[in-house]
C-alpha cells in the first residue's frame, strides 16, 4: 500500500477523526496558501 495514495485517501474521505489522528504528529500550524498546504512555526 501506497502511504501517499493512502493519507490522500483518509483526507478526501476519511471521518474527522482519522484526519484528526493522521495530521496529529505534525508540529505548528497548517496553513493553506494558494492551493498548498504548509506548515507555520
Amino acid at each position: 500500500m501506497d502511504i501517499c495514495k493512502y493519507a490522500k485517501y483518509l483526507l478526501e474521505n476519511g471521518t474527522l477523526p482519522e484526519k484528526r489522528e493522521l495530521l496529529s504528529p505534525l508540529k505548528g500550524r497548517i496553513v493553506l496558501k494558494e492551493r498548498k498546504i504548509a506548515l507555520e512555526s
